[in-house]
């Protein structure tokens, strides 16, 4: 459920309480209503703090994602595979990961990142180019697009490095069991 549904449940669920506790009060005791709707303000309150905690947002409702990221702020671009990239902060170890707007076939590991800055920033639909590291003039240059940039930590990366890893061994195995 997203973030804006769990707030329209919850503001039914606190009209609903409120109309209820409504309905039960006398119509011409006015020292009565006055006590029973600050006993109705009060169940709404709770009501929508049990809904909150009830109904914990998803992981995605507190992702940091950004379509751009200064120049000066970049201390080192890692390419993981044909569709991430990850891009080292110079501050406090930051790190964003840039999901490839498109698969960028060809893209590997080993290849030399070139990023093209406009304005001093690297966007999401910005092209990044890599380069084979070996001088051979056979192998052309790689054009990507880049995607939105997301904030993850060092643990995160870690992971999402071995998973990778994990999928290729996976994939090369494949390959050996067809061909052989």
């Amino acid at each position: 459920m997203s973030r804006m549904h769990r707030v329209a449940s919850i503001a039914v669920l606190a009209l609903a309480s409120s109309a209820a506790l409504a309905e039960e009060t006398p119509a011409d005791d006015t020292a009565t209503e006055a006590t029973e709707a600050t006993e109705a303000t009060e169940a709404t309150e709770t009501l929508d703090v049990d809904a909150i905690l009830a109904n914990p947002l998803g992981e995605e409702d507190y992702r940091k994602t950004r379509d751009c990221i200064w120049n000066r702020q970049i201390d080192k671009v890692e390419i993981l595979d044909e569709n991430l990239v990850v891009f080292r902060g110079r501050v406090r170890g930051q790190i964003w990961l840039n999901k490839l707007a498109t698969r960028c076939p060809g893209l590997r590991r080993n290849m030399v990142p070139i990023t093209n800055a406009r304005n001093g920033s690297v966007c999401r639909m910005s092209q990044m180019g890599a380069r084979p590291r070996s001088s051979l003039p056979v192998e052309l240059p790689i054009s990507c697009w880049l995607g939105e940039f997301e904030a993850i930590d060092e643990e995160q990366l870690e992971a999402l490095k071995r998973a990778i890893e994990v999928g290729d061994k996976a994939g090369k195995a494949t390959e050996q069991t067809a061909d052989g």
